[in-house]
């Protein structure tokens, strides 16, 4: 039997090299989104926009599934439904699919006081424009989630993540 003693220096992150640093950057780059961080956006879908968000892929795919709460367009495509867009994607470019939602709420109600058309009928006609706004939606939600994971996983990010936690290193950058 051997007992073996080894010691170590340890570092802060502001104490390594730059070299180092690069090191523990890239060891540490996707920290941040090893949880489902992705949740508050499927919180804030439901809430604002009565939309569940089943699933997404930032990778080739490159696609969001979602479906509205009710099967019925028109409950959909609303003046709240409105608010939520400009609300949840706030700093984003939204003009086209707020103007396309004022312009389908707009025209279901002019084609509903004509009292001359089912609901069905209506949204039948509207469906070209549904389909543009649902369009609209899941590139702006890719957008939103890339934006979030981009920002996660950015140098800045990552550090602040050592700082909080308070990690330590050894003098290559690894983990202590």
């Amino acid at each position: 039997m051997r007992i073996e003693t080894n010691t170590f220096t340890v570092y802060e992150f502001k104490e390594l090299s730059e070299k180092a640093k690069n090191a523990a950057i890239e060891d540490f780059r996707y920290i941040n989104v090893e949880f489902e961080w992705w949740d508050f956006l499927y919180n804030d879908a439901k809430e604002l926009l009565n939309i569940d968000i089943e699933a997404f892929d930032l990778g080739r795919s490159n696609y969001v599934n979602f479906k509205f709460k009710s099967k019925f367009k028109s409950n959909n495509i609303d003046l709240d439904f409105y608010k939520g867009v400009n609300t949840l994607f706030t700093g984003y470019e939204t003009d086209d699919i707020l103007n396309n939602i004022q312009k389908y709420i707009n025209d279901f109600d002019k084609l509903d006081n004509l009292d001359e058309f089912t609901v069905d009928e209506i949204e039948d006609k509207l469906e070209p424009l549904y389909d543009s706004i649902l369009k609209d939606l899941e590139s702006l939600f890719l957008r939103y989630l890339k934006d979030q994971c981009e920002y996660l996983t950015n140098d800045e990010q990552i550090i602040e993540y050592f700082e909080m936690m308070g990690t330590e290193f050894l003098e290559s950058g690894k983990e202590y």
